[in-house]
């Protein structure tokens, strides 16, 4: 483990670089991948939700916008959000708790990442998680990319103690936001902690801000399959049942975590370390060629999006014949199919349907199915790798009473 070794007042003294309390000073482990991220012919794939080193302060850090680019790219993705809390893009570049009226650190960040996609390949969507006011008057966040005025979002900044009201509600943030910015509801189902349910005011979406029609959708998964995920799709089923189209994402909130999480557990006392919101774990695909920063955003808004942590699905319907096709593709690394699910909602109903692949089909395959003319179909798939990992892929929900050709739907 790297050291520096120094002598101080007469004492021999030995600093590593891992020395924090609450890590666990073990070494990092890196992966080199036997075959690419898996992606339908067709399908980008990207981070939604990362903090940069633009964000940082007491509490909160990220990585520099080059080194999420070289990351992305060396992990098969095409794109990169970059969401820093509202609260701390308007901070002095080196006063945390002082606000800068000339938003310089906003206009770094998107001068830099503008910059950095001139060169091309993976391209760095700026961005903001805002903070504003959900119906019952809680801080909740908003994720915000591309939009060219900052919102201004500080009531969980605990920069001012006991301010805890946001700027701008739910309705009015979406109100202010440009037709051609995308706006999601970030980890709307994740329960805060007490303490920042009490100090900060933080707490849930309620679903009449979910369902506010300038929503583009909700990021229902945040760095994994947990509760806060089976509320949001359950909520989503609810939706689905009464008709109403939701788009859905993923992301992984990373804070320049790119092999393992660490942040402030205790302030100025310690450390915290576990494997989760691990930066590109946790990825939504979009079914696009979409491949500046501008045709990214407006694909977001408009394509035929999957949420995965590693294998594929893609489809095509055929409304004329009234036949769904369901592909799927997966690799060594993240294992072999078990389970493939498809669900359709209309009239009011839900059907589903599963099935377990041949053994011929294990990595990859399709299944054809009778769909009617209007509602909303989704696929599930679940894979299982040698080791016990189990990976999963969510495609949809789709609307089946729109012409279902990507280039159609999506004028990029």
């Amino acid at each position: 483990m790297p050291a520096l070794v120094f002598n101080s007042h007469g004492r021999r003294r030995r600093v590593v670089s891992d020395n924090h309390p609450g890590l666990s000073h073990a070494p990092l482990n890196i992966q080199k991948a036997e075959a690419p991220l898996p992606l339908h012919p067709g399908w980008i794939a990207g981070e939604l939700h990362c903090h940069t080193s633009y964000g940082c302060d007491q509490v909160e850090f990220g990585a520099p916008l080059e080194a999420i680019k070289r990351t992305s790219g060396a992990m098969g993705l095409q794109f990169a959000a970059l969401t820093d809390h509202s609260y701390n893009l308007d901070d002095l570049p080196d006063d945390y708790l002082t606000n800068d009226p000339e938003l310089t650190k906003w206009k770094l960040l998107k001068e830099e990442a503008f910059r950095l996609n001139r060169d091309g390949g993976v391209q760095l969507l700026p961005g903001e998680e805002l903070s504003c006011r959900s119906s019952q008057g809680r801080n909740a966040h908003l994720l915000v990319i591309g939009n060219d005025e900052f919102l201004p979002g500080s009531g969980d900044s605990a920069e001012k103690w006991l301010h805890n009201r946001s700027e701008l509600s739910v309705a009015e943030a979406l109100s202010r936001i440009s037709p051609d910015a995308f706006a999601a509801a970030a980890h709307p189902l994740t329960h805060p902690p007490l303490l920042e349910r009490l100090l900060v005011h933080r707490g849930e979406w309620r679903a009449e801000d979910l369902t506010n029609p300038h929503l583009d959708g909700w990021q229902i998964v945040n760095g994994g399959w947990g509760n806060d995920f089976a509320r949001g799709r359950s909520l989503l089923n609810d939706q689905l049942r009464k008709g109403r189209f939701i788009r859905i994402f993923g992301g992984d909130d990373a804070h320049g975590n790119f092999n393992r999480f660490r942040q402030v557990g205790l302030t100025m006392i310690r450390l915290r370390e576990n494997g989760g919101n691990i930066f590109g774990r946790f990825t939504t695909r979009l079914k696009t060629d979409a491949h500046t920063a501008h045709s990214i955003i407006t694909a977001l808004k408009n394509a035929p999006v999957q949420v995965s942590d590693g294998p594929s699905l893609d489809y095509e319907i055929d409304l004329k014949a009234g036949m769904a096709t369901i592909r799927w593709l997966s690799t060594a690394e993240f294992g072999t199919v078990s389970q493939v699910r498809t669900n359709i909602w209309w009239n009011g109903r839900e059907e589903s349907s599963t099935i377990s692949p041949s053994q011929k089909s294990l990595y990859a395959g399709e299944i054809s199915q009778k769909v009617s003319s209007s509602g909303f179909i989704s696929a599930e798939l679940i894979a299982s790798s040698e080791d016990g990992r189990r990976s999963r892929s969510l495609l949809g929900p789709i609307t089946l009473g729109q012409a279902l050709n990507p280039t159609s739907r999506s004028p990029l």
